[in-house]
């Protein structure tokens, strides 16, 4: 019967192996922020595009100097118009548009820009300022059209490149939006947005050799830039160089950069990277931001890896950290960090310990899949086999635990020595996963001893 107790893996392997294969398929990638972009709208009221003022249209700009000089976008639009004849000419529609447009009444803006192209196509102006206010509104093959058209007409500085950059990464164009940034940085060197605006194009084109040099480039002249140490750590991770992510996180983290997430992800690299202590010690010191957070998740799955490598001292720490939120957590936060502390027990063959804090956990939330199986794993190690079936049956009726469920009992039926039962439970298993080789076999032996004995 030694092939058939080799079908049930050792309690303490199972863990291992999927506690291992869910922290590193966790989510250990770092999304970076949106960059906060300002774009600025580069025009002159004197010189509307190509497009010219009539004499009287001249008198009216000439008066509205005052107002557009000290921001009062409201009075300028007052007197433009109340004194807008229905002759008026595109070059005062192009004002208008751009009065409305710092007003931030889009609709209207463009209303008044559209005017103004359909009496005269060629303005560069007004292609501009309708490309930001469709950039605005996230319209943005709407704002490419006519920031590519304002390219066209000469309007080539490097707001417009920078503008179009931005759209191109809206649009998944990471590429273009490289060869934009870079335009623009050429043209406006000083200007940290470009820059910025580079390192997350070439981040999301997958160029991190370069993106990696530019940021390290960034942090000469801003090196207390935490957002910069994030992005770092992002680029580095993947890149897959794990020891530079969390160095660069560590210094994010130092210089304020302590959001929960991260702080989760430090956390996780520590433990990858095998000091436990550590990614304890972050977890803990803000353990009531991570329940304020409803991000508890992360600090559970800690726990459940902390089991699985025996690092009962490190496990203890956290257990301790989160019993002083407890009051915060759900019921079902709750059992599911009982299951641990019962897997930790397990582990270290208490038995006793084990079963109450599983038991705690199957009243908190009786639909616990992980606490009815490893409560079932506990009977049945302490013998308890008619026990350890009834809680394989509770969990059997959880889609997601029907296997291991049947494959506890199946184990049982062995023990017992009744093979019959332990075969059809295993043809169960194997209707179930028809590609799991070791059932197979497993039911061809127990063909054989259930012949034998007929």
């Amino acid at each position: 019967m030694t092939l058939l107790h080799r079908f049930i893996r050792p309690l303490a392997l199972v863990a291992s192996i999927s506690l291992a294969h869910s922290l590193s398929a966790a989510n250990i990638t770092l999304e970076m922020d949106d960059p906060e972009w300002t774009f600025l709208l580069k025009s002159s009221h004197q010189q509307a595009g190509n497009a010219s003022l009539t004499s009287e249209e001249g008198k009216i700009f000439r008066e509205i100097q005052p107002l557009l000089a000290k921001g009062d976008y409201q009075s300028a639009l007052t007197q433009i118009e109340q004194n807008t004849s229905s002759d008026a000419s595109a070059a005062l529609y192009e004002i208008k548009g751009q009065v409305l447009l710092n007003l931030k009444r889009y609709d209207e803006a463009a209303a008044a820009l559209n005017k103004a192209l359909e009496m005269q196509p060629g303005l560069a102006v007004s292609h501009r300022a309708l490309g930001m206010i469709y950039l605005m509104q996230q319209e943005f093959k709407n704002a490419k059209q006519h920031l590519s058209q304002t390219l066209e007409l000469g309007g080539n500085d490097a707001q417009t490149y920078g503008q179009l950059a931005y759209v191109n990464l809206q649009l998944h164009k990471p590429h273009s939006a490289v060869a934009g940034y870079q335009t623009a940085l050429y043209l406006d060197p000083e200007n940290s947005q470009w820059y910025q605006g580079l390192l997350y194009a070439l981040t999301a084109s997958n160029d991190f050799t370069q993106a990696a040099s530019l940021v390290d480039e960034m942090l000469i002249d801003k090196p207390k830039g935490r957002r910069l140490w994030v992005q770092r750590a992002q680029i580095a991770m993947n890149a897959g160089d794990k020891t530079k992510a969390l160095g660069s996180m560590e210094t994010a983290l130092a210089l304020g950069a302590d959001r929960v997430d991260n702080i989760a992800l430090a956390a996780r690299l520590h433990m990858e990277l095998g000091n436990p202590r550590r990614a304890v010690e972050l977890l803990s010191g803000d353990i009531r931001r991570f329940a304020k957070a409803d991000d508890m998740d992360t600090v559970l799955q800690m726990g459940r890896w902390l089991a699985s490598r025996d690092e009962w001292s490190a496990l203890e720490h956290l257990v301790k950290a989160v019993s002083d939120v407890k009051g915060s957590l759900s019921g079902d936060q709750q059992a599911d960090f009982l299951v641990v502390e019962g897997q930790a027990a397990i582990a270290r063959k208490h038995f006793k310990t084990a079963s109450s804090k599983l038991a705690a956990a199957i009243e908190l939330a009786p639909g616990n899949g992980e606490a009815l199986i490893t409560m079932a794993n506990v009977q049945k190690l302490r013998n308890n086999q008619q026990s350890a079936v009834m809680y394989y049956l509770r969990a059997e009726t959880l889609p997601e635990f029907k296997t291991r469920a049947l494959q506890g009992r199946a184990q049982v039926e062995i023990d017992r020595k009744d093979y019959a039962a332990a075969l059809d439970l295993l043809r169960q298993l194997y209707k179930e996963e028809p590609n799991r080789q070791q059932v197979f076999e497993n039911i061809q032996t127990l063909e054989r001893i259930v012949r034998n004995q007929a």
